[in-house]
């Protein structure tokens, strides 16, 4: 039965993939957002240009630049707005193999199935190549290894996980400071964790609180 799930998931992998390729190959717009975003990053590897803020958010909140120089990483490989494009679809169906994971973690394999496959029908994420690139799809890899770190974490009561957990959506953060509104849905859990660790709770305490204080720096 657990190969009948593997293939299944392998199966919507590939459907969603080839369906955001097709959709790449003639898109019908490329948002403001997404052309800003591949300039930035273009002329960070063409001119050597360090921008200092990154991109506003809705509420008028400036993210780190974190976020265009990982993009201009990526066009160090190919320079080409489609190459972004295809980044974000391989961001999309990483993001789907994550929700399976998560969800089989939570519940089991069926469900983990039927949750990646409402994920990946969304509309919003159906549409998500014509974006080309865009910022909040791009952290939610991150984001959601994160939770999934968290979950394992708690299940095996392993505080090096956990920490590992808040460092990554601390990234995610930082790439897009939304994903900062997920904090105390990790902190109860660690929290809950350093509590059985009576002789080194201060200690953990201080770790915590030290990488969350450390995303200051970007």
């Amino acid at each position: 039965m657990m190969k009948q799930y593997s293939a299944l998931i392998i199966l919507l992998l590939l459907a969603s993939f080839s369906l955001s390729l097709l959709r790449l190959e003639s898109p019908s717009y490329i948002s403001r957002d997404g052309a800003r975003d591949y300039l930035v990053a273009h002329y960070i590897v063409a001119h050597g240009e360090k921008p200092l803020l990154g991109p506003r958010s809705g509420t008028g909140i400036i993210n780190s630049p974190l976020y265009f120089y990982l993009l201009a990483g990526f066009l160090k490989i190919k320079d080409s707005v489609l190459f972004l494009g295809i980044i974000n679809i391989f961001s999309h169906i990483t993001t789907i193999f994550l929700i399976y994971l998560i969800a089989k973690s939570l519940f089991n394999p069926f469900k983990a199935i039927v949750a990646s496959l409402f994920y990946s029908l969304i509309p919003t994420m159906l549409g998500h190549t014509e974006f080309i690139i865009y910022q909040p799809y791009f952290v939610q890899p991150f984001a959601y290894l994160a939770l999934l770190l968290l979950i394992r974490s708690y299940q095996k009561n392993n505080l090096k996980i956990a920490f590992l957990s808040l460092i990554i959506l601390c990234l995610a953060g930082v790439l897009y400071n939304s994903a900062f509104v997920w904090l105390p849905v990790f902190l109860i859990p660690i929290f809950l964790m350093i509590r059985r660790k009576k002789h080194k709770a201060k200690f953990y305490l201080i770790a915590c609180f030290a990488i969350i204080l450390s995303t200051s720096v970007f």
